[in-house]
């Protein structure tokens, strides 16, 4: 719920820039210091940050398979 509620008070920010505050003459942007962004910026912000997280996973995959597991025999 956190994150739905971030992430819609981030989009509004961000592609409600040109929203007029009512009563008042500024835009939402001026306020924030932000403006709207098109489709293929939004694209590669995805792209950059869910590659941290399918990196990260990869990771995880690879260390549970004990892939790079040094293994040592020990004589008895």
């Amino acid at each position: 719920l956190a994150v739905a509620i971030s992430m819609t008070l981030l989009l509004i920010a961000v592609q409600g820039a040109d929203i007029t505050i009512p009563f008042t003459s500024f835009e939402l942007g001026e306020l924030l210091s932000t403006q709207t962004l098109a489709a293929s910026d939004w694209f590669v912000i995805i792209a950059v940050a869910s590659s941290v997280f399918f990196i990260e996973e990869f990771r995880k995959l690879i260390t549970s398979s004990g892939f790079f597991d040094v293994k040592t025999s020990r004589r008895k």
